[in-house]
């Protein structure tokens, strides 16, 4: 092989394993955090968010919401994330072609996603609204000698959103509301290789390291319109987000001395961030029991392809293949109040993946999910309380047969995932005033 196409085939595997897995397998749709915006949602699995308006999280699912809030608020959240992930390799082939041991790896991914939320009443029809959360993120790991090593070891997606709003509510009880969001997104991404020249099968593996940032704005604008004082009706559109990511890779092979211990290139990549689409409705059935739910869409069909470029590599330009689809998520939940200071809450939710059962690789064992929530919120006072959820998610079991890019050699991974997850969700909102 020569050292123009090791260089290539580092290329083709950067565009497939790295910045293709801003698809995730975490918790909504791809790497779509829906339910984790805020502890309060937990419980319910997501269901009536755009909707049941009752603290300043609404301000992440609907900014129309904060018009049902008193004089001034603040939401602290953390939602984490639990998985329990196995996959099963049938076969594992490296760069040379030759067939590695096959078996099971579990592919872990625990993580604490923090979000704050603020309101405060300007004056009687006008709120501001603030909130800092994460809406898409992603964090798999595997082991740095597991089966599915040459097509990932790390995938890592942090995501901060910035979003201010106002909302307005008139006299025939129609809100709405409207804000900026301010997105900065970080990408770690890494995998190994094998053997990419002739030589002894004793070569050690290399390693190849990805990161990369960058800013982008977005908008959203969202109605609220409460047909009674027991029934209200949601509905928010958030606006995809362009990101030019930019940073470097890294890249060590012991198989290759002639292109040295360490090669770093530049690379960048645009990704746009899809809209998304939310329809809610909350009805109070008796002063006890309360009935939510809701419909989401993302319009993922955006990501088609994927094209990596670098300007101090050989081979400037590298584009793979995505063909996501369009998803929708269905969420129905209830609450009951016990007491004056407990309430209980239960949730059900489908959630679909994007991803096509040809394009699965092993950073993105995305299926379709299944969501089952239980909570309860404990009123400490009139000014403050303290939600706490749980929800498990199940998923429908994946199979996978990943091919590496030709011109990186005939490295596959074959094998099929068993996937669940459990959420934990706690919140504490303060009324200031």
């Amino acid at each position: 092989m020569s050292k123009q196409d090791y260089y290539k085939g580092i290329m083709g595997l950067l565009v497939t394993g790295a910045l293709t897995s801003l698809s995730t397998p975490v918790l909504a749709a791809a790497f779509n955090l829906y339910v984790e915006k805020a502890g309060a949602t937990v419980g319910l699995a997501g269901a009536g968010a755009g909707s049941i308006a009752e603290d300043a999280s609404t301000n992440s699912y609907n900014a129309a919401g904060l018009t049902r809030l008193g004089e001034e608020q603040v939401v602290f959240s953390a939602v984490g994330i639990l998985p329990d992930s196995k996959f099963t390799a049938t076969k594992v082939t490296d760069n040379t072609g030759v067939a590695r041991s096959t078996g099971r790896t579990k592919v872990r991914g625990n993580s604490l996603v923090p979000a704050f939320h603020y309101a405060r009443r300007i004056c009687d029809n006008l709120v501001f609204g603030f909130s800092a959360d994460s809406p898409w993120g992603l964090k798999t790991l595997y082991k740095q000698n597991s089966v599915a090593r040459y097509m990932a070891t790390r995938s890592e997606l942090q995501t901060v959103n910035l979003g201010p709003s106002l909302a307005y509510a008139f006299d025939n009880g129609l809100s709405v509301g409207a804000g900026v969001d301010a997105l900065y997104a970080y990408a770690k991404l890494n995998s190994r290789t094998g053997a990419t020249v002739p030589g002894p099968r004793t070569l050690a593996d290399g390693t190849i390291e990805n990161t990369a940032d960058a800013w982008g704005l977005g908008w959203h604008v969202g109605l609220l319109y409460e047909i009674s004082d027991c029934t209200r009706v949601g509905v928010q559109f958030r606006s995809k987000v362009k990101v030019k990511l930019k940073g470097e890779t890294i890249v060590s092979n012991p198989g290759f001395p002639a292109a040295g211990p360490e090669q770093i290139f530049d690379v960048r990549a645009r990704v746009t961030l899809p809209e998304t689409l939310l329809l809610s409705a909350y009805h109070d059935l008796t002063e006890q029991w309360a009935l939510m739910g809701d419909i989401s869409w993302v319009r993922w069909k955006r990501f088609k392809e994927l094209t990596l470029k670098s300007d101090t590599a050989p081979i400037h330009s590298v584009t793979t293949q995505e063909r996501y689809k369009d998803t929708y998520r269905v969420a129905a939940g209830t609450t009951y109040q016990f007491t004056p200071e407990w309430r209980g809450k239960v949730g059900v939710a489908y959630d679909r993946s994007p991803t096509r059962n040809k394009f699965r690789t092993a950073r993105i064992p995305d299926s379709n999910r299944t969501w089952l929530g239980l909570g309860a919120q404990y009123r400490f006072s009139e000014c403050a309380a303290l939600e706490l959820g749980y929800a498990h998610v199940f998923f429908k079991k994946a199979r996978l047969n990943e091919s590496a890019p030709a011109v990186l050699g005939p490295a596959q991974l074959t094998g099929r995932y068993r996937t669940g997850a459990n959420l934990l969700g706690l919140q504490f909102t303060w009324d200031i005033a």
